[in-house]
């Protein structure tokens, strides 16, 4: 008599399932060695955090959750999640790195540090800010570049700003910060690069603060600045300034309706900040970076 489809079928599931768990508690321990070898690097005590380790099944993403940092004057700062993509762990300083931050929360009165701050989000009616930060970089020591490949910063309920460049001439990628300082940036090189803005309120924070500091409504305020920028489009286009003409169409544009703005820059070479600021005029270097706008 042979075995009942139903029974081989279930068999199958059931080999299936128990290899995954095997697979993801195996997965699951050499990620836990790899986050303690990444919070010692970090410089962070044991003594200090708390977390949970997961391991996604298919992409073998690390996601810590429930992350619970204590401060050295005794506060606890709160984390939903990181993800931990990749990591390098043969060098001192990590060659390559992928990391997700979700969920950081903040206390609401750091606004209250500046007074203007304060005024500004006095309609952000919440007790704390919710932080995501993503960052994605590869170093090749070999062509003395680092890729950018994601550097963000997000505020819930407030805004969302992104980096991406290709940055050429970096000597080392550990004393990156002093040759910038030493050197100054302008002995990088970049080939593009873009810078992202996505609102998600601030801009509407803005535009009441500075209406209500003006003694008129959001939309005369909106109204004025556009009638501004509509005289210098005018000015612009009589000067055939190309590139001027579409930024300030472009700012109109998100005057309006306030989404996302960006800005891109595609030179057909590297080129360094020193290039551009001496041996070429403001229009040629311009020119030469080939920017793009775009609103919305």
């Amino acid at each position: 008599m042979g075995i009942p489809v139903q029974i081989v079928r279930l068999s199958v599931i059931g080999a299936v399932i128990g290899g995954i768990v095997a697979f993801k508690t195996i997965a699951a321990s050499k990620a836990e060695e790899q986050i303690e070898h990444f919070v010692t690097k970090m410089g962070i005590e044991k003594r200090n955090i708390s977390y949970d380790v997961s391991v996604d099944l298919f992409g073998l993403d690390t996601h810590i959750e429930d992350i619970k940092l204590k401060s050295p004057d005794g506060k606890v700062a709160k984390i939903d999640e990181i993800v931990l993509k990749d990591f390098d762990s043969k060098h001192p300083t990590p060659q390559y790195l992928d990391i997700e931050v979700e969920g950081l929360e903040l206390p609401a009165t750091m606004l209250q540090i500046d007074p203007k701050l304060q005024q500004l989000f006095a309609n952000y009616k919440k007790e704390y800010l919710k932080v995501n930060f993503a960052l994605a970089y590869k170093f090749k020591p070999k062509k003395k570049k680092l890729d950018i490949e994601k550097l963000s910063y997000e505020i819930e309920d407030v805004a969302k700003i992104s980096l991406e460049a290709e940055l050429y001439n970096v000597a080392s990628f550990n004393d990156l910060v002093q040759q910038v300082i030493i050197l100054g940036p302008a002995s990088l090189k970049f080939a593009q690069a873009s810078v992202k803005y996505e609102d998600d309120g601030l801009a509407d924070m803005l535009f009441a603060y500075n209406a209500k500091d003006a003694g008129v409504s959001v939309d005369q305020f909106k109204s004025s600045l556009i009638q501004k920028m509509d005289a210098s489009l005018q000015k612009a286009k009589t000067k055939k300034d190309h590139l001027q003409v579409v930024l300030i169409e472009e700012i109109v544009t998100f005057t309006k309706n306030p989404k996302s703005f960006e800005v891109h820059i595609d030179p057909k070479e590297a080129v360094s900040f020193q290039e551009l600021t001496i041996d070429h005029t403001t229009q040629d270097a311009l020119k030469m970076l080939n920017i793009s706008v775009d609103a919305n």
